[in-house]
């Protein structure tokens, strides 16, 4: 079983630095940019918290709402051997 500290870190390996930087620099909160985009908050998180991969109209929806390109959003995931 894997410690806390071990959960912890490989949780912060998958965080979407980029979307969360974005959102916060926009100055909306997740869960009010959520309710804007007609998005499920809990959706939102999961994209941020890198617990789930977008689907390719939430990219445009996201970056068209953050004034970014979508590649500066998200990056592709490595894949694991």
């Amino acid at each position: 079983m894997a410690s806390k500290k071990t959960a912890r870190a490989g949780r912060a390996d998958r965080l979407n630095v980029e979307l969360k930087w974005a959102i916060f620099k926009s100055g909306h909160t997740q869960r009010a940019l959520a309710r804007r985009l007609k998005m499920d908050e809990t959706r939102l998180s999961r994209l941020v918290r890198g617990q789930a991969q977008p689907f390719p109209h939430e990219r445009k929806l996201l970056s068209d709402a953050l004034h970014k390109e979508e590649s500066d959003l998200f990056r592709p995931r490595s894949k694991v051997a």
